[in-house]
């Protein structure tokens, strides 16, 4: 193949990496590349899923390729065609649309060119990820055993189902979880089609990177298991330091009082400081 397992992985680490420091970072200039016209909810969203999904797929997919295990870089590469294999299905049907007034290009007022784009990165990306899976062996995942993990991957498991989790749900009732983060809140213009298919589309990061942490996990490996227990503390911190600006979020860009996001926002800082002081608990044991 002409791709190997270890380019493919840091093929896959570079798009994720780019465009997540873009959407968080560089928000305005992402969204005018794409012709679109955001206000400051959606550019919420937008920060929200790089963040979220993509940095987690870029540190990921980052530590298995510098340690290069063979069978977990091949089934990190399976887990890749699947994990970009869904934004890939999405952006076709979204395309297959893209003349019709019902095309979510049309709703948000997007260059349909780049809707194209879109597909043109997705099919690449599954496609360097099935070399790499090839050409690595092409190992395939098996049902999680649970009975018998070590501390590192017990942790990594419980990282994953918190990425079935919520992606689950972001995925196919963005809505809901839209209710439960911002009760009552109200959308103007686009944001009432943007917000909801930026959910979406976290989503299924969220899922990609759970499946990732499943295949990691089955790899085998015991310094693998050490790093990416790492990679999640480092992402856990991440979110963290990203809830830091909640308040502001809520109140000046959501407009809504923190009485409403309270209850959310708790149950996020336990969630996410718990698994950080857990995994660093068991990085010290094991260091």
């Amino acid at each position: 193949m002409p791709v190997d397992a270890k380019m493919a992985i840091q093929i896959c680490s570079y798009y994720a990496m780019i465009f997540g420091m873009g959407m968080m970072i560089w928000t305005d200039q992402m969204a005018a590349g794409y012709g679109i016209e955001v206000s400051d909810k959606s550019k919420a969203f937008m920060k929200f899923t790089g963040v979220n999904g993509l940095v987690g797929a870029a540190i990921a997919n980052t530590f298995v390729a510098r340690i290069g295990h063979t069978k977990t870089m091949s089934l990190t590469c399976f887990a890749n065609m699947f994990a970009f294999g869904m934004p890939l299905v999405q952006s076709i049907l979204t395309t297959v649309m893209v003349a019709g007034e019902n095309a979510f290009s049309q709703k948000v007022g997007m260059d349909e060119n780049m809707q194209l784009f879109n597909v043109f990165v997705m099919f690449a990306l599954c496609s360097v990820s099935y070399m790499g899976w090839v050409s690595s062996g092409s190992a395939m995942p098996t049902k999680p055993n649970v009975s018998d993990l070590s501390d590192l991957d017990t942790f990594n498991f419980v990282h994953a189902c918190i990425g079935f989790f919520f992606g689950l749900p972001a995925m196919f009732k963005p809505e809901m979880l839209l209710d439960q983060y911002l009760p009552g809140n109200t959308w103007v213009g686009n944001e009432q089609f943007m917000c909801p298919e930026l959910m979406k589309i976290m989503g299924m990061l969220l899922v990609g990177n759970g499946l990732r942490a499943i295949c990691t996990i089955q790899g085998g490996d015991g310094v693998t298991a050490y790093s990416h227990t790492r990679a999640n503390c480092m992402w856990y911190m991440m979110i963290l330091g990203f809830m830091v600006f909640a308040d502001t979020n809520s109140t000046k860009v959501f407009g809504m009082e923190m009485d409403a996001v309270l209850p959310a926002k708790i149950f996020d800082f336990v969630r996410n400081f718990g698994m950080m002081y857990w995994g660093v608990g068991i990085m010290t044991k094991n260091d």
